[in-house]
């Protein structure tokens, strides 16, 4: 920022993920920025032990507890709702993009540009993640219809190349076409010998079937990944839940 001359006045975090707004608390305190985010994020933004804390359902352990999923939290100055707002100067488009997380959102600009978020990733992140991290996977897909009927010429995502409309819609499908991957995938295996199967079942075969390797952060964001899943399904009457002597399992019901 210092070797081209500019001077930040305004933070707009899509959401409250670490590596998102991990770097709020520098620039708050180098260069006196404002932070802005929508109200779901808002919580998240502002206390960095939240994001570890619902992975883990606890106190976190100390592997969770790394900057890469607690970050130094920093106070929020102006809630923002999705819609037409004017921000230093600048006319924006807010979209809501929940889905990924609570409340995330997308920032659309004059120029036809707009800063996704996490609300797709690249092709060959969905090749090497197939898991793909989400808080809610109706609203991932509610999100994918509204961002395919969005008319920008390019789309700047936080992980992966700047895009131009052609490959927006590409990854786009790409995207939906992972999280329906695992959503069916868990589905079969909750039918496996009509006795279901728990999340830790689960959890494994989608490891084995995927060729997935993981660190202990990892195995917590999937196992969120496969919480997720396992609501939806649940909630549309796909899968019930069921607990017996400590453990539950999730049986499929349309067989």
């Amino acid at each position: 920022l210092e070797a081209e001359g500019i001077q930040p006045v305004g933070i707009v975090n899509t959401h409250g993920h670490a590596d998102h707004c991990g770097g709020n608390a520098y620039l708050v305190r180098h260069y006196k920025c404002k932070i802005y985010t929508s109200v779901a994020e808002k919580p998240f933004v502002e206390e960095g032990w939240l994001e570890p804390y619902t992975l883990f359902g606890a106190r976190p352990m100390k592997a969770l507890r790394g900057k890469l999923v607690q970050h130094k939290g920093s106070p929020v100055d102006q809630v923002l709702e999705p819609g037409q707002v004017n921000l230093f100067g600048l006319d924006l488009v807010l979209h809501d993009c929940a889905g990924h997380s609570p409340g995330m959102i997308a920032v659309e600009t004059e120029e036809g540009v707009m800063f996704s978020g996490d609300s797709v990733f690249e092709k060959s992140l969905v090749d090497r993640y197939p898991m793909l991290f989400l808080y809610d996977l109706d609203g991932v897909m509610r999100t994918l219809d509204h961002l395919s009927r969005v008319d920008v010429d390019h789309v700047v995502p936080s992980h992966g190349k700047i895009m131009n409309k052609e490959s927006f819609m590409e990854v786009i499908e790409a995207n939906r076409k992972a999280y329906s991957l695992i959503r069916e995938t868990i589905l079969e295996a909750c039918g496996q010998e009509g006795r279901g199967a728990s999340p830790e079942t689960i959890h494994g075969w989608l490891t084995e079937k995927l060729d997935q390797k993981e660190n202990v952060v990892q195995y917590h964001l999937n196992h969120a990944v496969i919480h997720s899943h396992l609501a939806s399904l649940v909630d549309k009457g796909h899968v019930e839940a069921v607990v017996d002597r400590g453990l539950v399992t999730y049986r499929r019901m349309d067989l």
